[in-house]
């Protein structure tokens, strides 16, 4: 779930991950295109404008620029356009530019040229091209939990450390068989409780 609507010092302290992210200023409106549609496409996020990786708040202009750029790559370079927000807030006499970005409920494409049309989703703290299975879950809505509530527990607990999950760590985090963990892992797949990111023969499930 994206972060509720918390304060600037309670984002600062829960740093980057699935739905937060700093930058310390916005270089372009392409790179921007693939943040905004990456936190659509996992659930929505918010995008703090004048803050280091760290944490540390180094400030920006609240000026046009800003807004400028926000509305290049949320409407130009998103296909379809991303509807955000921008607010801006004052920390020890350093302005931050809070971005909210809505979940949306159909895959955003890049469109950069005619032959890039990608699809961005979130990995942890990153922003990950995503698989041609996982473009086919995006939007789809949400089944009813198809494992046992104490094994999404577990899960949940598991994502709050650790940004992906492979069948062998799932085995081990719910004591059951390679064969079960896998059918199990494809059915929250196909719920839309999960995401799975192919890389050669290598599987990997995030949290949808």
């Amino acid at each position: 779930m994206p972060p509720a609507r918390c304060s600037l010092a309670e984002l600062l302290r829960q740093g980057e991950g699935q739905h937060l992210e700093f930058k310390s200023r916005l270089s372009d409106a392409e790179r921007l295109a693939r943040t905004l549609g990456a936190f659509a496409n996992s659930g929505g996020g918010t995008l703090l404008v004048g803050v280091a990786d760290d944490g540390t708040i180094v400030g920006c202009a609240a000026d046009a620029e800003i807004e400028a750029t926000l509305r290049s790559a949320s409407q130009v370079h998103l296909d379809p356009p991303v509807e955000c927000t921008v607010s801006y807030e004052d920390c020890t006499g350093l302005t931050v530019a809070r971005i909210e970005v809505p979940a949306s409920n159909h895959p955003h494409r890049l469109y950069f040229a005619p032959k890039e049309r990608a699809v961005y989703v979130r990995s942890g703290a990153s922003d990950r091209l995503a698989s041609p299975q996982v473009i086919r879950t995006l939007g789809e809505p949400r089944a009813p939990l198809p494992i046992a509530a104490g094994r999404w527990v577990r899960v949940e607990a598991y994502f709050e450390t650790r940004t992906s999950l492979t069948l062998a760590e799932y085995m081990t985090l719910v004591n059951t068989s390679k064969r079960t963990a896998r059918d199990e892992l494809h059915r929250l797949v196909q719920a839309g409780h999960l995401r799975i990111h192919t890389a050669g023969s290598r599987e990997e499930y995030t949290l949808a």
